[in-house]
């Protein structure tokens, strides 16, 4: 088994399905290959970055289609921007945005639901109805000026969360 291969299911828009391991992907790409068998050998499928709605890392290329992913942070959950992701198809997907979706014509998304299949997803852009903003807060003690301790306060949720291109397809 090659070590640089990732089970894979590409989502194309008009809903068809390729599962498999990945050797290619890379973002400055604009296709990569899909093998049925974790080695880059014997009979591939081209796919075509354009023509997808995400491509999925997942832990199994079986899954469960029953299951539905909790669309919960849990408490502590770092990372970056929370978002709440709606497809032209009407799925819905919540999450982290990892890194900077300004220079792709996607982003990575990391499930809010830790026990999810998918560990990370490469959401396209044009493939969304909108992308909303999940407020974080978080927890903190407030001092009174004698210094004894206060009721706990909230900070207003970030006000910037998307970056610059994200946020115009929100806006556009």
């Amino acid at each position: 088994m090659a070590s640089n291969h990732r089970k894979v299911v590409a989502r194309y828009r008009d809903g068809r399905l390729v599962k498999g391991y990945t050797f290619d992907f890379r973002l400055s790409q604009p296709r990569f290959h899909v093998f049925a068998e974790p080695s880059a050998r014997g009979v591939s499928t081209q796919v075509s970055l354009r023509d997808l709605k995400a491509l999925f890392f997942v832990r199994d290329l079986v899954g469960d289609p029953a299951r539905q992913d909790g669309k919960q942070f849990r408490p502590g959950d770092a990372g970056g921007a929370h978002v709440e992701v709606r497809f032209l198809d009407g799925e819905v997907m919540v999450g982290t945005v990892e890194g900077s979706a300004t220079d792709t014509p996607g982003f990575f998304l990391v499930p809010a639901d830790h026990g999810s299949n998918n560990l990370r997803v490469y959401v396209l852009a044009a493939a969304t109805r909108t992308i909303y903003p999940i407020p974080t807060f978080t927890r903190s003690t407030v001092r009174s000026p004698a210094g004894q301790r206060g009721r706990p306060a909230t900070s207003p949720p970030d006000r910037v969360i998307l970056p610059g291109r994200l946020l115009a397809w929100l806006t556009g």
